[in-house]
């Protein structure tokens, strides 16, 4: 029996009030997996049914009628008070972290709009100066406190082989900026032309985290 259907069993037995219906055990079976996928704490029996036992008591205590993601935040904050997201600069709690997962994953319209929340942000704290961009190759355009001209684009299509494509045709316009700098799923060589920066999943997810909450205007 797999890891995830050991983990609902438990939950069923221990539900003494028959509720746990098929939705909510998908819903719960969706979260545990962000678990066991992404944290080698929680790949054994033991670990998985330590952090839903203390879930269960936290969802208790909060008065919450199922095992959220909150919950499940607050449980790991008590019994794995020093888990983190690894490569993360952000400190993404794991509830955001399971919420941004399980999302249906970042489309590059996503990508490029939390990229202009980060240069509006840097712009807004004096950090850096806004430009028209130069080029429409570039997704945003700036001048760091140096006076250099950056251009940023991002080149997140699912499709690869278009990306190469993309990713080409912008290094034909590094000379409108004087850094050029890439966004990109896809792994291409590192060119004298631009600093290419692959997106891996750490840094997804502090840019989507850090976007969700300039949006709701909740950076301190």
């Amino acid at each position: 029996m797999k890891l995830i259907e050991i983990a609902i069993e438990y939950i069923k037995d221990a539900d003494k009030t028959e509720k746990f219906n098929k939705k909510e055990q998908q819903d719960l079976a969706a979260k545990i997996r962000v678990l066991c996928d992404e944290f080698p704490e929680f790949r054994n029996v033991r670990s998985i049914i330590n952090i839903l036992n203390h879930a269960v008591e936290v969802a208790h205590s909060l008065s919450a009628p199922e095992i959220t993601e909150n919950v499940i935040d607050e449980t790991v904050k008590h019994t794995y008070p020093g888990l983190k997201i690894r490569g993360s600069i952000m400190e993404v709690p794991i509830s955001e972290f399971i919420k941004i997962k399980r999302s249906s994953g970042a489309t590059e319209h996503q990508i490029k709009q939390a990229l202009s929340n980060l240069v509006n942000y840097a712009h807004e704290i004096g950090n850096i100066s806004k430009a028209s961009k130069a080029n429409p190759s570039f997704d945003v355009v700036f001048s760091d406190p140096f006076g250099t001209k950056i251009g940023i684009t991002v080149v997140m299509d699912d499709n690869h082989a278009k990306n190469f494509e993309t990713i080409s045709n912008v290094l034909k316009s590094s000379a409108f900026v004087d850094k050029l700098v890439i966004l990109t799923n896809t792994s291409v060589p590192q060119s004298n032309q631009a600093t290419i920066v692959t997106m891996d999943k750490s840094k997804l997810v502090d840019l989507l985290y850090f976007s969700s909450k300039y949006t709701e205007r909740k950076l301190r």
